[in-house]
C-alpha cells in the first residue's frame, strides 16, 4: 500500500484529481531541486535528498502529464490527474 511504514501523508480526491500532502520529513529550508517525484500509470515514488518518503501503488490510474507537485513552507503538495472514468478511488 502507498506509504506503508514510511513518512506520514494526507490525501483527498475530487472526480478529476487526487491531492497528496506530505509534511513529515520536509524541513522549511528544503529546496524543490532536492525533490524527485516519479509517476507511472498506477504508482508513485517521492524522494527528498535521496531518501524515499513515499512510494507505492495508487488507488487507480493517472494521466502522467497531469501530475504536478509544489513545495511551500515545509509542505509538499502532489496533484495527480485521474484517468477518465476513474472518478472514485478506494
Amino acid at each position: 500500500a502507498l506509504g506503508e511504514g514510511q513518512q506520514k501523508y494526507t490525501w483527498s480526491q475530487s472526480a478529476d484529481e487526487v491531492e497528496i500532502k506530505v509534511r513529515d520529513g520536509i524541513e522549511k529550508s528544503t529546496k524543490s531541486k532536492y525533490i524527485k517525484c516519479k509517476f507511472t500509470a498506477k504508482t508513485i515514488k517521492v524522494t527528498i535528498q535521496g531518501t524515499t518518503v513515499l512510494t507505492g501503488s495508487l488507488g487507480g490510474g493517472i494521466i502522467i502529464d497531469d501530475c504536478t507537485y509544489t513545495l511551500a513552507d515545509g509542505e509538499l503538495c502532489i496533484t495527480l490527474g485521474k484517468r477518465e472514468g476513474e472518478t472514485q478511488w478506494p
